[in-house]
């Protein structure tokens, strides 16, 4: 078999190929503890039971390896044509966009690590023989490519050093709040198109944001859920996020939350009936746009 797979603690599968790099043909069953993992690309079709849910893909070389080993290859040959990452092979990534595909449509959730931190086979570390820029393509690259999907991102796996490169590329992604429904009006924007504001009236163009604007503000984020699902002990409500604060309304009994994200970032201090002016400010502004959406608000049922 062309990958290696590794089994990690209770949940989490690792997989030492770059973007999962796995033959045609593959099947593959993994079992430890309460894990159950079945992959059979042949098929089309990933399979994973209830207490297993994500798996971690390295999308670079494995500590074991050198750069451009011959089992960097899939069906397409080698994700990169050059070692600085500057020549990008498409046909390689439509292969992995593919067993990608695979894996959320079984509902797993991709664990994307971009490299990793310790000394490969040649003595140095992916960001060391690659460089900063490289591996700064490869990173856009992959957000490019995976940005919209239920992804985790890890910059790099096992990275010890806190103020070395790899804090430097770190550094390099933007923690500013954006939506994927942003991604739209930025490629239409990219693409030097009209934007089509009938199309994605919820998403900003995130351009200003890619060249660098220092004070770029997309605008609140709304969820509006109104419904109820007992199985999941949910209640019809809606929330707002702007800035740091967040702000949930409940339909049923009127209840209200309110949370600075920036000193709270678990949800754990309400700040509604502290900070009364703040929740009712939050309020309005989430009624507001609510109301400009034509969003259904529920009401008691009579029965």
């Amino acid at each position: 078999m062309k990958s290696t797979f590794y089994n990690t603690l209770l949940w989490l599968i690792m997989m030492s190929c770059p973007f999962l790099n796995l033959p045609a043909q593959t099947a593959v069953k993994s079992t430890e503890a309460n894990m159950v993992v079945e992959i059979s690309l042949q098929a089309g079709k990933v399979h994973a039971d209830p207490f297993s849910d994500a798996i971690q893909i390295v999308c670079g070389p494995y500590p074991d390896e050198d750069m451009m080993e011959p089992r960097w290859e899939n069906e397409a040959g080698m994700p990169y044509l050059t070692q600085d990452f500057s020549v990008v092979n498409p046909k390689y990534f439509e292969y992995s966009d593919r067993r990608m595909e695979h894996l959320i449509d079984a509902g797993m959730v991709p664990v994307i690590v971009g490299g990793w931190g310790r000394p490969q086979g040649g003595g140095k570390s992916t960001l060391m023989q690659v460089g900063l820029d490289g591996f700064k393509r490869h990173w856009r690259n992959l957000v490019a490519r995976y940005g919209a999907y239920p992804a985790v991102w890890m910059v790099g796996g096992e990275v010890k050093d806190a103020f070395g490169p790899w804090s430097e590329l770190a550094r390099s992604v933007c923690n500013n709040m954006i939506h994927g429904a942003d991604f739209y009006p930025t490629l239409l924007e990219m693409a030097h198109l009209p934007l089509r504001p009938g199309q994605h009236r919820d998403g900003v163009s995130l351009v200003p944001l890619l060249k660098g604007k220092k004070d770029f503000d997309r605008g609140p984020l709304v969820w509006h859920y109104p419904v109820s699902l007992p199985r999941h002990n949910s209640k019809p409500g809606s929330a707002i996020r702007s800035g740091d604060w967040k702000f949930i309304h409940y339909y049923e009994d009127g209840s209200q939350e309110l949370y600075n994200l920036k000193n709270d970032i678990g949800e754990s201090d309400n700040l509604s009936g502290r900070m009364p002016e703040k929740a009712a400010e939050m309020k309005a502004r989430l009624d507001a746009m609510l109301n400009e959406h034509g969003a259904k608000i529920p009401s008691p049922d009579p029965q």
